[in-house]
């Protein structure tokens, strides 16, 4: 029975919770004695919307969600711990957690726990502590999750102004990227394989502009969309876009044929690049996302749908600033939707005096010598 746990027993799930896990077990004994058994049914409310939370529940088994306000904040399993941030200061809350099947706690009285605190340093000592490191490894899942979803010189404004200021950059590159066939394809498969084969090729994609110092913007379905030249600006982001678009060409050619060869139905990868200005910036509070906008982004959008699977096909003004470097055909005039007619160039790779041992997406020399600062 549950009720026959032993204070070991007992220690282990206090454990599981960042608050107690570097407690000392000696400590967490005395905590574990007081504490009680709770058995709940499915449906219970363990504490209500506005309570103090007055006790200390640690998850035996079962499955419990946390609401807060009109967000389902977490769902916690076994070992789980919740109520102890009421306990430290005893304000209500908005939340209130919900069992949603029967299930067991093991509980701790406020009464009890203050004692504790009172009576025992060490206990205080140790959970200050806890609480502390507790604190600090959230601000540091926090900082990596919004760095992760923000350009580090966007979250680091965002932290310090609260904002980001829009800014218009005169100087950028755009990739966009689409699978043809795509559609067709995924209506054979089964979804958990589409989302698998997405993610190795976004994730490949990640990689391969991170070389260059890309910035990702976002992806839409299977569009894949990125940037040269923000939010840091620079003079050699088509150079760095172009390479990077290379690559990408030939990573998914190369996946295109392997799957070919497995007999296997796969979609190929048309890619479109543009330079211009953009506008840059962060629209709106809630789920926000740094985003471009501007006639700039519209036509490497263009550039990409304009183009064939399997190739890079880039704007007239992204081939004035390459072409003296890269092996380029022009396509002519060709129409696209909303803009009429407009110069397009395939590019094929760097021209051979650029390319070291032939291959035709590795220069010779980068940065320094190709570009120009």
């Amino acid at each position: 029975m549950l009720s026959q746990l032993s204070i070991h027993e007992r220690v282990s799930f206090l454990k599981n919770s960042l608050i107690f896990s570097d407690v000392e077990s000696v400590v967490l004994e005395k905590i574990a004695i007081e504490m009680e058994v709770l058995n709940v049914h499915p449906g219970q409310i363990i504490f209500e919307k506005g309570d103090a939370a007055d006790k200390m529940y640690v998850i035996i088994e079962g499955t419990y969600k946390i609401y807060d306000g009109e967000n389902v904040l977490n769902v916690m399993r076994n070992g789980g711990i919740f109520g102890e941030y009421a306990l430290i200061d005893n304000n209500k809350r908005t939340a209130s957690v919900m069992s949603e099947a029967g299930g067991r706690l093991l509980t701790l009285s406020a009464a009890s726990f203050y004692n504790m605190l009172k009576d025992n340093l060490n206990i205080t000592l140790a959970i200050m502590k806890s609480l502390v490191f507790r604190i600090t490894s959230e601000k540091d899942k926090s900082e990596k999750l919004l760095q992760n979803i923000l350009p580090y010189e966007i979250a680091e404004e965002l932290k310090l102004k609260g904002r980001v200021n829009v800014k218009n950059i005169e100087f950028a590159t755009v990739l966009f990227t689409d699978f043809s066939g795509f559609t067709r394809i995924s209506e054979t498969i089964k979804p958990e394989d589409l989302i698998e084969e997405l993610n190795y090729c976004f994730t490949r994609f990640d990689n391969i502009i991170s070389k260059y110092g890309i910035e990702k913007v976002k992806t839409i379905g299977d569009a894949y969309m990125c940037v040269g030249g923000i939010p840091v600006e620079n003079k050699t982001n088509p150079f760095d876009v172009v390479l990077a678009a290379l690559e990408i060409r030939d990573f998914m050619n190369k996946r295109f044929e392997e799957k070919k060869a497995a007999g296997m139905d796969y979609w190929k990868c048309r890619i479109g690049v543009n330079t211009g200005n953009v506008i840059a910036g962060i629209v709106g509070v809630k789920k926000f996302a740094y985003d471009i906008w501007s006639d700039t982004v519209n036509t490497a959008s263009r550039m990409e749908s304009c183009g064939e699977p399997g190739k890079v096909n880039i704007s007239d003004s992204t081939y004035k600033i390459i072409g003296d470097f890269f092996d380029c055909s022009y396509r002519g005039e060709i129409e696209a939707k909303g803009k009429g007619a407009i110069k397009m160039y395939f590019v094929h790779g760097l021209k051979q005096e650029f390319s070291k041992n032939g291959q035709m997406i590795t220069p010779i020399l980068y940065k320094n010598n190709i570009l120009s600062e």
